[in-house]
């Protein structure tokens, strides 16, 4: 109804991703798994393919140290025999031994570097290599081990001093035939020969090198290329740093001195003293890991060609099967949040996911439409309609209802200014205040204003107004508004003949009364005007039966006694009669009532009038009710006094009064005998004024009981009725309003 003249602007900004670019990445996530299984079967296979290397390099490294083995050992046994030939002993034969060794080196010791005898002094007087000068080898260690432990000796890998080439030295002790020390013979293997050969022997894969380096780091021998890389020094690597550290043999991925990476397997080998000395097999890791980086390749190939079908399916299909129906869905969620209630997704119908959630939609949609147009009849007809208006944005929506009260086209726009302007004086001030309590203080209102229209047109409104809170802030107002003009109108004809009715009510009431007043001069004429003969046709007759008695036969005695009898019975009658006029009259007292207790009180009277009966009496105890006691106490009296009369010609009489829930949880009371009953074809006739189905001398009576007992029970607003078989007894029911 009331609105502000600013608009906000409001962009929507775009998804980061779409939901083609949604089915893309889940097809994605879809390959991960497989992904996951090319790396663990390509890690797997690199890991294998690392402990096969290993094995087999162990086994080629453990081949050579035995082949080393060999070596020394046949080095021992040859420095033997040496030993026990003349021209070794003899240092005179220096010549002849010189000549032998250089033929033995030649053809058949083509390993060695060098064999050569020394004196004790350490120097070399016969040597297979020819000597440019005076060599002495007192300070090697092999020498040294010789003389010190008279046995055979083996040296530390080594440059030779002769030949220049790395070598390892082995030193026999000549001896005399009488145990006499004399010298020493020595032999020094070629490292350079040995290795080319051994690695020639071992089926090492291509690029692969075999090293034989100390526990300095030295590289005494190297294949393939030894020249290049005979005696340098390691730098300092995981390689060199476990063979430093003396470990015994292991595995380690590195690159080498040449630059290439490979995996080295190494080995100490067990003959030399103090273990310094350990074999190496490296394998070049392009090698090693050639079989799993080409199932690694040929996987992930694998994968991403399945990832462009995937992404292909996801793009067209899911374009022609997701993204089109999901589009349409959102168009026409759209449109019916603009208010479009006419919006469909013109999707088909079908079993599955999206086909159900537009038939859902489209269900929802015309559920909604339905309503709306119920909810814009019922409106019209009714003249009322809803407004709302957002405190922050100033934007307001009314239906076209509110619209039409205000003799305004639904389309028109409106603001604060327009919907106050329908509002002159005082309306216009409450108008303004509400609106005011309403968005400062989060007040609700419901009023009532006469205002005029766009055409006008004096008109009552009730608007109510329900601010609507966020984060403890009124965000927006909105509420009802309705044309009450006609219910104005029909409450001022109310009004009117209200106060009409109230005049007539005076009126009715004062000629009720007046009639009340005649109805109790009657009463009191009746009563006193008719009981003056009847005492004088009782009286005399009972003077002539006294008086006359001598004189009158038996039937002239019994017709005055039937002339008594019937003024007595026609008093009675008037008593009665006057009981239920005032019956009619009296006022209702309500208050607590003891009906138990009334109930005893009218069996006591009753058992006093004949002491010689004996009737099983049950009365239920503690039956309270809310009604007017003296009143209450007349229909116990009536309805105990029928039952009392009622059995006194049953043996074995029974007379009961309690209480019971009827179906609708309504506390209804009783009074049951097991007397002379009544037959249910004359019921209707049973609460009528001096209506009689028993005969009056079989029991007495004038037949105003009952009605009085109804009338009382309808002061009451409550209901008697009565059930009974003949000869079989009668129970009455009756409950207060």
């Amino acid at each position: 109804m009331l609105g502000f003249d600013k608009q906000t602007k409001r962009t929507a900004r775009a998804p980061f991703f779409n939901l083609r670019d949604r089915l893309q990445l889940l097809g994605a996530l879809i390959l991960i798994p497989a992904f996951g299984f090319v790396l663990y079967a390509t890690f797997a296979q690199r890991h294998e393919a690392a402990d096969q290397a290993r094995a087999q390099a162990l086994s080629l490294l453990q081949l050579a140290a035995l082949d080393q083995k060999h070596l020394v050992r046949n080095a021992r046994q040859q420095l033997i025999t040496l030993a026990q030939l003349p021209i070794v002993r003899d240092p005179a034969l220096a010549r002849e031994c010189t000549e032998v060794f250089a033929k033995l080196l030649r053809k058949q010791y083509h390993y060695y570097n060098n064999l050569g005898v020394a004196n004790p002094q350490g120097w070399i007087y016969c040597s297979g290599m020819p000597l440019t000068k005076p060599v002495n080898i007192a300070d090697r260690d092999y020498f040294q081990a010789a003389i010190a432990k008279r046995d055979f000796s083996i040296s530390d890998y080594q440059i030779g001093r002769v030949v220049k080439r790395a070598g390892i030295a082995f030193g026999y002790p000549v001896v005399d035939d009488a145990g006499v020390f004399q010298n020493v013979v020595f032999a020094s293997i070629d490292l350079a020969s040995w290795f080319k050969e051994l690695a020639a022997g071992t089926p090492l894969p291509s690029n692969a090198s075999l090293l034989l380096l100390n526990n300095k780091g030295m590289i005494l021998a190297r294949h393939p290329n030894p020249e290049q890389w005979m005696g340098k020094i390691m730098p300092d690597r995981p390689l060199t740093n476990a063979i430093k550290a003396g470990a015994k043999n292991g595995r380690i991925e590195d690159v080498g001195i040449d630059g290439v990476k490979r995996l080295y397997v190494f080995t100490r080998v067990q003959d030399v003293p103090a273990g310094q000395v350990y074999l190496v097999a490296g394998i070049p890791t392009a090698n090693l890991y050639a079989d799993a980086n080409k199932i690694f390749w040929s996987g992930l190939i694998g994968l991403l060609l399945v990832a462009a079908i995937i992404g292909s399916a996801a793009w067209i299909g899911g374009s022609r099967l997701i993204l089109a129906p999901v589009l349409a869905l959102t168009r026409a969620v759209k449109q019916l949040g603009q208010g479009n209630l006419r919006a469909r997704t013109q999707l088909p119908h079908s079993g599955d996911e999206l086909g159900q959630l537009a038939l859902a939609f489209d269900q929802m949609a015309a559920s909604l439409q339905e309503k709306d147009e119920l909810l814009t009849t019922v409106g019209g007809m009714a003249k009322v309609g809803g407004w709302e208006f957002d405190v922050h944005t100033g934007k307001v929506n009314w239906t076209p209802e509110v619209a039409r009260i205000h003799d305004m086209d639904p389309l028109d726009a409106t603001n604060m200014e327009i919907g106050l302007s329908f509002y002159q004086g005082e309306s216009r001030q409450k108008i303004e205040a509400a609106i005011k309590s309403a968005v400062e203080l989060a007040q609700p209102y419901d009023m009532e204003f006469e205002m005029v229209s766009a055409h006008g047109a004096h008109k009552w409104v009730r608007t109510i107004g329900q601010p609507v809170m966020e984060n403890d802030r009124v965000v927006k107002v909105r509420g009802s508004f309705q044309d009450i003009s006609e219910h104005k109108r029909a409450a001022e004809e109310i009004r009117r003949l209200n106060a009409h009715l109230e005049r007539k009510v005076v009126e009715r009431t004062s000629e009720l009364e007046l009639a009340n007043r005649e109805l109790e001069a009657f009463s009191y004429s009746v009563s006193h005007d008719l009981r003056a003969p009847l005492r004088s046709i009782d009286g005399f007759s009972q003077a002539i039966i006294e008086d006359c008695s001598d004189q009158l036969d038996e039937q002239s005695k019994d017709y005055l006694s039937r002339v008594r009898a019937a003024t007595q019975h026609m008093g009675h009658l008037i008593d009665d009669l006057l009981k239920l006029a005032q019956v009619t009259r009296a006022e209702i007292n309500r208050e607590a009532v003891n009906l138990s207790t009334l109930a005893e009180s009218v069996r006591a009277n009753l058992e006093n009038l004949a002491l010689e009966r004996r009737v099983d009496w049950h009365i239920e105890p503690g039956l309270v009710t809310i009604g007017d006691a003296r009143l209450l106490r007349v229909v116990l009296d009536n309805l105990l006094g029928n039952a009392w009369k009622f059995t006194s010609k049953t043996n074995l009489a029974r007379i009961e009064f309690g209480a019971l829930q009827l179906a609708d949880g309504k506390q209804t009371f009783f009074v049951r005998d097991n007397g002379v009953g009544f037959d249910m074809t004359y019921a209707s006739k049973l609460f009528g004024a001096f209506q009689r189905l028993h005969n009056v001398k079989e029991f007495s009576g004038t037949g105003i009981g009952l009605a009085t007992v109804q009338r009382i029970i309808h002061r009451h607003s409550g209901r008697i009725w009565a059930e009974s078989v003949a000869e079989e007894g009668a129970t009455f029911y009756f409950l207060l309003g």
